[in-house]
């Protein structure tokens, strides 16, 4: 016996290899908690990514035996399969430029871009809300692209599914990519050439209100119109007056709202001449702010939470009266999904069945 010598296996060295491996990994980790949070970060994406698709399967909303030809979704001689990476690339690409311009303002001023704390906060609370609101606006998402799974709390509560697009950026796209537009376009051509004793010299934050309230409302209908009409989602009832271009019907009040948006945020947006942005003049001369001693970035996320539960706020009421009885166009989804109707007024229309309700069917 004592001329043995006993040489570990291949197998138990392999786990010898993967244990020390493991152990150094997490002495790393334990180090820098940042690296700790990005490998928690990948794995959480990874998984959701797992769960997620872009086909249906929830009986609830998968169509089994439609009633109606599904309309030819396309837009310019363009099919919507076509138009949706399209529309993905466009997301990423003001998105990217976004934050290329706020770490490049960083770098060369040395302090925050007072855009950078508006786009977290969107960024946080829009996807939070974002199946709440497409409950209220009754907007109705088109079920191939990559969504959530449709029965998990919140994100059952849209009408048909809820797409990653909003994680990805869509709240910072649609919101604050206005609002940045607007800024500039009132900085080079309407601050830039004002002369000396002028009202937009005079009274600089209402002439910033009034041009970007203008472009606000532009951009809205360019950007809904071009999205409902290549078929990425679909209002099925709408309330008051509204404006009609192709398939797409877009609300008076839904303009009005992202015109005020785009005004609220540019106020945000502008530095005073001591180079504190609105969100910073804000924190140190309110009351509230200045008590709960909350700094720009705080009080950019309160300030936006506020204006964000009083958008919403409207379509909820709007939902909850039942006040939202015109019935637009024709439910381009028919072949894929079963047209949401939680009141009965699709049905009245004339639109194609089957009908289902949806979650949280409410009949004032």
């Amino acid at each position: 016996m004592a001329g043995i010598t006993l040489t570990p296996t291949p197998h138990a060295a392999d786990e010898s290899v993967y244990r020390q491996a493991a152990v150094k990994l997490g002495r790393e980790l334990r180090r820098k908690p940042w690296m700790a949070l990005g490998v928690a970060g990948i794995a959480l994406l990874v998984y959701c990514l797992s769960v997620s698709s872009t086909h249906l399967t929830a009986s609830r909303l998968v169509q089994t035996s439609p009633t109606a030809k599904a309309p030819n979704i396309n837009w310019l001689g363009v099919s919507i399969d076509t138009w949706v990476p399209i529309f993905y690339g466009v997301t990423a690409l003001v998105i990217f430029g976004m934050v290329r311009s706020f770490f490049r303002h960083w770098a060369e001023n040395g302090r925050m871009h007072p855009g950078w704390p508006i786009f977290l906060a969107l960024g946080v609370i829009g996807p939070i809300f974002d199946p709440i609101w497409n409950w209220c606006f009754y907007c109705n998402y088109y079920p191939k692209l990559l969504h959530w799974p449709v029965n998990w709390w919140d994100f059952n509560t849209a009408p048909t599914v809820e797409p990653w697009w909003i994680i990805l950026g869509a709240y910072q796209a649609f919101y604050l990519g206005p609002a940045l537009l607007g800024f500039a376009i009132h900085r080079r051509f309407i601050a830039g050439r004002a002369q000396d004793g002028s009202f937009v010299r005079r009274h600089p934050v209402a002439a910033l209100v009034m041009t970007t309230f203008v472009v606000g409302a532009v951009m809205d209908v360019l950007m809904e119109m071009w999205m409902i009409n290549i078929g990425i989602y679909k209002y099925t009832q709408i309330w008051g007056p509204y404006l009609s271009m192709g398939r797409g019907h877009l609300q008076g009040i839904e303009i009005l709202w992202c015109a005020v948006w785009t005004a609220f945020l540019c106020v945000l947006l502008r530095r005073d001449d001591r180079g504190r942005s609105g969100s910073a003049r804000i924190a140190t001369a309110w009351g509230v702010f200045r008590n709960l001693q909350f700094g720009e970035m705080a009080t950019a996320f309160t300030l936006v939470f506020v204006v964000m539960m009083a958008y919403g706020g409207t379509f909820v009421a709007t939902r909850l009266t039942g006040d939202a009885k015109v019935v637009p166009g024709t439910y381009p989804y028919t072949q894929m999904v079963r047209t949401y109707d939680p009141d009965g007024a699709m049905q009245k229309a004339g639109q194609p069945g089957p009908y289902y309700k949806g979650t949280w069917a409410w009949n004032p």
